[in-house]
């Protein structure tokens, strides 16, 4: 059995449609066939994604008008001219009387159609009667009268220099220039579209692609983490980490336990948490929410510790003014470390700037 005749038959494998010898060909070719077997597993794969959907409920009164259909249905199928065979020799008969009609009605005379002749083209200006009389040449005088006379008699008219220095002028460059300025902005893009592309394959059903060969490939292929992460948290300094997709969340926490913390990183990011001593740090969370487009972060500017709780002073980064941000939905978040307390922790926004 070849790769070209074995994939097909690795949808009705796994819905146990093959018969029995055709089934053992099969897994003896997938035990032999390492590509194979990988697409066998995104099969598998999609079918558990698929089954994981949450199933929607029926529109309301949708039962009562299925049944009210059928037993229209079924009262059109008792009707003798209710069949297929029945419409079809109406229309035919329908088709037949229009060609007869064609051909049989009278038509009225045909009269011919004469091209109209073109006209004649405009004679040439005379030469003024003065110069036909003195039987000279005309002087450069009357030569400029003539032309001034035909260019108004035309609508020409001559470009002062202002006139002629705007058309001259080259066209300005509209817009500024946008667009990654680095590799690593640049491969950030590219999983955003990555994880656009595998949204609306997902939401049109298509089966997931096996990755290729290549660094661009790769980065193509890659899965997005769970709750719609796109890209990965970016690590700004000890214990502080900041990303654009956060799942869904938004608000602020505090993490004080691992589990918490694991479940809260597997939302975020495809890599092993970052490990955390909970028993002197605790992490503080703020979730920015939903935004339009790119452009947006957000940054914890500073932990004050107080006498009756901790104060966590957060601010919202805009896109700036006069350029267009990058397109596609973002939810920014910020992740920190700050030093174990029993006092609780009052989160402060400070105002947006660019």
């Amino acid at each position: 059995m070849t790769c070209e005749s074995a994939r097909p038959l690795l949808s009705p494998l796994l819905d146990s449609q093959l018969p029995e010898p055709q089934a053992q060909g099969l897994v003896a070719h997938l035990g032999a066939c390492p590509a194979c077997s990988n697409a066998l597993e995104g099969l598998r794969g999609a079918s558990r994604l698929v089954r994981g959907l949450p199933r929607k409920p029926l529109p309301r009164g949708f039962l009562s008008k299925l049944a009210l259909r059928r037993q229209r249905q079924a009262a059109w199928e008792g009707w003798p001219l209710a069949g297929p065979r029945a419409w079809a020799f109406a229309m035919s008969a329908i088709l037949a009387g229009v060609v007869l009609y064609q051909t049989t009605r009278p038509r009225p005379p045909e009269i011919p159609i004469r091209a109209a002749a073109p006209p004649a083209p405009a004679p040439p200006k005379a030469l003024p009667a003065a110069i036909k009389a003195r039987g000279a040449s005309p002087t450069n005088e009357m030569l400029q009268r003539m032309l001034q006379e035909e260019s108004a008699r035309l609508g020409i008219r001559s470009l002062g220099p202002q006139e002629a220095e705007e058309l001259e002028r080259p066209e300005p460059f509209l817009g500024t220039r946008s667009g990654p300025g680095t590799r690593e902005q640049a491969e950030a893009v590219i999983r955003q579209f990555a994880a656009m592309r595998r949204a609306v394959d997902q939401a049109a059903g298509k089966p997931e692609s096996v990755p290729i060969e290549g660094r661009t490939a790769q980065l193509l292929a890659q899965r997005a983490p769970q709750e719609g992460a796109a890209l990965e948290p970016e690590r700004l300094s000890q214990g502080a980490w900041a990303g654009l997709y956060s799942g869904g969340n938004e608000g602020a926490r505090t993490i004080l336990d691992p589990e918490t913390w694991e479940s809260l990183w597997r939302e975020l990011s495809r890599d092993p948490a970052p490990k955390v001593d909970f028993k002197g740090q605790q992490v503080v969370a703020v979730f920015l929410g939903q935004r339009p487009s790119g452009g947006y972060s957000i940054e914890i500017v500073r932990v004050l510790p107080g006498e009756a709780y901790v104060s966590v002073e957060y601010r919202e980064r805009t896109p700036p003014p006069g350029r267009t941000p990058p397109e596609g939905a973002t939810s920014p978040f910020a992740l920190k470390l700050i030093p174990k307390s029993t006092l609780p922790v009052r989160f402060t926004r400070l105002p947006p700037q660019p």
